[in-house]
């Protein structure tokens, strides 16, 4: 009958945990986030409006979620690849967006364009200027031939996508937005002419 080297079978474990221990120091951030990247999504988080009364406008918001809040997601943004725009026949258009755009987050006067999101982080969606009556999407930069604005009774749907140091949402989440040309400073009474709703690709 073989007879077993106990203290032979402790040291060959102690010498993996040392190994484990020396590898984890060196590449452990590496080894985290491989195999345990942060699981970030977008929800809505206020689709019925707030009010900035010194700018006279209207913020609406969505929001990114790490529902892995023991993986940071580093230097995080919300970027827009698509715009898809109404056509009379109700189909839609799509229009690809070749320049970067990225979604502000709130409040965007304190907070950078990436963000270090361990639970969750809001964003600035929709801009309502009561001032000059135009509906906009919130972002760091517009280009010049710009799709993706407002116009009166045309449903037009923003394709978001998260990003990430070594991530990247798999799939586009998609909003809707529907304006009836219509304003109201009132939010209640906003919410009869504006609405927002996810959707699913067109």
């Amino acid at each position: 009958m073989c007879k077993i080297d106990w203290n032979l079978v402790i040291n060959f474990f102690n010498a993996l945990g040392t190994i484990a221990v020396a590898i984890l120091a060196i590449w452990g951030d590496w080894v985290k986030y491989r195999f345990l990247k942060p699981k970030i999504i977008i929800q809505p988080h206020n689709l019925t409006g707030v009010a900035a009364q010194a700018e006279n406008a209207l913020y609406y918001h969505l929001k990114v979620v790490n529902r892995r809040h023991w993986t940071p997601a580093k230097n995080c943004r919300v970027a827009l690849r698509e715009i898809h725009k109404q056509l009379p026949n109700s189909d839609y258009k799509k229009y690809p967006l070749i320049i970067d755009c990225s979604f502000v987050w709130s409040p965007r006067k304190y907070t950078a364009l990436q963000a270090n999101i361990t639970h969750e982080h809001v964003f600035d969606f929709l801009r309502v200027d009561l001032n000059n009556k135009t509906v906009k999407p919130v972002l760091n930069f517009t280009p010049q031939s710009f799709e993706g604005n407002i116009i009166p009774n045309q449903k037009i749907i923003y394709a978001l996508q998260i990003v990430a140091d070594g991530f990247q949402s798999d799939e586009l989440k998609f909003y809707e937005v529907f304006w009836d040309g219509q304003l109201a400073e009132n939010l209640s009474e906003m919410a009869r002419h504006l609405f927002i709703k996810e959707v699913k690709a067109s």
